[in-house]
């Protein structure tokens, strides 16, 4: 696999967690204003989002918030020499 083939699927992932932990965040008088994009992750990630609806939702929550920050940990390994030590310093606070 070439390293731009990983980069595109680490992007992907930390895409994809992102959204579940946006979403997980939203006050409910933040929904009517986001309406589309809580749509979008909605039909995306049907299971995920159920999932954190269900009874175990804070465990998802904080599954989800931990593969953000590992994604974002890889995709900041995967950059220059200043990204990556960067990346180490501030992980597991990596903006999640």
């Amino acid at each position: 696999m070439k390293k731009s083939d990983i980069e595109a699927a680490v992007k992907e992932m930390e895409q994809k967690y992102f959204d579940l932990v946006w979403l997980a965040r939203k006050r409910p008088e933040d929904r009517p204003k986001a309406s589309a994009a809580i749509d979008r992750i909605r039909k995306a990630y049907p299971d995920e989002v159920e999932r954190l609806r269900g009874e175990h939702g804070d465990w998802e929550h904080g599954f989800n918030s931990g593969c953000l920050a590992a994604f974002r940990l890889v995709q900041g390994l995967l950059g220059s020499k200043d990204d990556a030590e960067f990346a180490r310093e501030q992980f597991p606070f990596l903006d999640t």
